[in-house]
This record gives structure tokens, sequence and C-alpha cells, in this order.
């Protein structure tokens, strides 16, 4: 997820379009991999009676914080002025991403391991 934190930095850095999309390609790799390990951390961790609700404060969650942060973007520039907000934003998902790292219990997930299928449902026979 830190990845994510290149756009804005080469923005102030190094403008130019190919390496932004080098860079967004990369950074976009790194995000759809974190994506897997926390869909799939969702469905091993969270009990399925309360999956969907998770779910679906997940997808708040994420939907809201994007339009928030454009709106906050816009008077950031004014106040701050260019490099100094594309500087802060880089830190401040650095930042993020380094507080989740921190937190002990996220580094101490682990999968559960599979449970064995009734000889009914198993889909290899024997």
């Amino acid at each position: 997820m830190g990845l994510t934190a290149t756009t804005p930095l080469l923005l102030a850095l190094a403008p130019y379009t190919w390496v932004l999309v080098v860079a967004n390609f990369v950074a976009g790799v790194g995000v759809e991999q974190a994506g897997v390990a926390w869909y799939s951390t969702l469905n091993e961790q969270i009990p399925e009676d309360r999956l969907a609700r998770v779910y679906a404060y997940d997808d708040l969650g994420s939907y809201l914080a994007l339009p928030l942060a454009q709106f906050a973007a816009g008077p950031a520039v004014l106040l701050l002025g260019l490099h100094a907000t594309l500087y802060a934003a880089a830190a401040l998902i650095l930042l993020a991403t380094l507080a989740m790292v921190a937190t002990p219990s996220i580094r101490a997930l682990a999968p559960r391991p599979a449970e064995p299928l009734p000889a009914s449902e198993d889909p290899v026979p024997h």
C-alpha cells in the first residue's frame, strides 16, 4: 500500500508521463496484492453471519474517503502550495501504511488452517 505514495511524490519531483505510468503500474500491482490479502483476511477472520455488514462498512469507508480527499486537495493547495500538498499526501500515505504494519494485532494475523470437507462434499473422488 505504501507504493501508492510514489504518485504524489513523483508528481512533486519528476512529473514526467512515462515515470508516472511506470510508477502507477507498480503501485497498482501492489494495491491489488494488498486487496487480495485484505479480502482473504476478511473471509477468514470475520464470522460468516457478520461478513456482509463488515463488507458494507469497508466499502462505505473506501468510497467515502476518495471524494473527501479530493475535496480537501483544493483548499490544501491554496493553503500550503502544490508541492507541499503533494509531499504531505505522500507522507500521509506512508504514515498510514506504517501505522497499519506497526499494529501488533495485524502483524499477528495468520491464516486459519483449512477444515476438511465431509466425505459427501469432497470434490475429488478417492
